[in-house]
């Protein structure tokens, strides 16, 4: 499991139902007591990484901090940086620390706010994330209401699938924890540009093949030959390796601490080449793809006329 972390940024502009919080004081005591109240439930979260290999739930508290941000909210969503974003979060991603979860408030100029969170790789999927952060904002709304291409390189597509609903019986939606299984598509040399939409077909069918049998192997004895089998296909010098995992209904936007929920929701860039999150649109009436390329493919790509046909570069405020 890479020692990286998880994060999202969640960015919400100044509203009526700030007028339930007297201050940014109200609104962070909302936030610390429900989060230290959630906690019980996550024990794990407020020890530390161990070597890499344990958690060492010895109780000592995650790490909360609270910022002053000195520019408009708008500022940084009319022209998102990806490294600048990482200023919103508490811990660099990379995982060169011992953080089981840290989370990091951030106070704008304006009034908005952005709450931005890390969990690591080694303890939670994307999942058990959002679960997590959904138990947090449950519990906050209690209290708030006491208130009131390389084209001529093979190309390999990982696309990251949910275990629960596939085990027999299935594991609830609640199950915390890393439950997931990388499905690979291959993309010969000679699939040209037409031929797209075959790979959705690949993608679709590696999908299909976890099922119930395949996640018993995987608790069996046959998980090594799996995992062997995977890194035979990925790790040749000459393949380029594309990563894609979807977020997509899980309720990312359902975010709301008492305040409303989140106009938007953001990734920061992780310590990978290609590298696709996509999640639902606020609206429901779109996907959000968060790309991470390299500096060369990220400028050819925002150039592509036929991207640009179908999709924006900018959020809409």
């Amino acid at each position: 499991m890479p020692s990286v972390y998880i994060s999202s940024i969640c960015f919400y502009n100044k509203n009526d139902a700030y007028s339930k919080f007297s201050s940014e004081t109200a609104k962070s005591s909302v936030l610390k007591k429900s989060l230290s109240d959630v906690l019980k439930c996550y024990y794990p979260l407020t020890g530390c990484v161990k070597d890499n290999l344990i958690v060492d739930c010895n109780d000592e508290g995650i790490l909360y901090l609270e910022a002053q941000v000195k520019c408009q909210l708008s500022d940084i969503v009319a022209d998102p940086n990806l490294a600048k974003l990482k200023k919103f979060l508490p811990c660099d991603i990379d995982g060169a620390h011992h953080l089981a979860f840290a989370a990091q408030v951030n106070y704008f100029t304006c009034g908005g706010i952005a709450i931005g969170a890390c969990i690591s790789r080694k303890i939670a999927d994307g999942s058990s994330f959002s679960t997590f952060v959904k138990n947090w904002v449950a519990t906050s709304r209690v209290a708030t209401d006491r208130l009131k291409s390389k084209i001529e390189r093979l190309h390999i597509i990982l696309h990251a699938v949910n275990l629960r609903t596939r085990m027999d019986p299935p594991l609830s939606d609640y199950s915390f924890g890393n439950l997931f299984q990388v499905t690979i598509a291959i993309v010969s040399k000679e699939t040209s540009r037409e031929d797209c939409y075959g790979i959705v077909v690949k993608l679709r069918d590696a999908k299909g093949k976890i099922d119930k049998d395949y996640v018993k192997k995987l608790q069996g004895s046959e998980h090594l030959d799996i995992l062997k089998e995977l890194s035979g296909k990925i790790m040749t010098q000459d393949n380029v390796v594309l990563n894609f995992t979807a977020l997509c209904g899980f309720p990312l936007y359902d975010v709301d601490f008492g305040w409303g929920e989140p106009f938007l929701v953001g990734w920061v860039s992780l310590p990978f080449k290609n590298l696709m999150t996509f999640s639902d649109a606020k609206l429901g009436d779109g996907i959000e793809a968060w790309i991470n390329l390299n500096e060369e493919d990220m400028a050819k790509f925002e150039c592509d006329k036929e991207l640009l046909a179908y999709a924006t570069t900018s959020f809409r405020l």
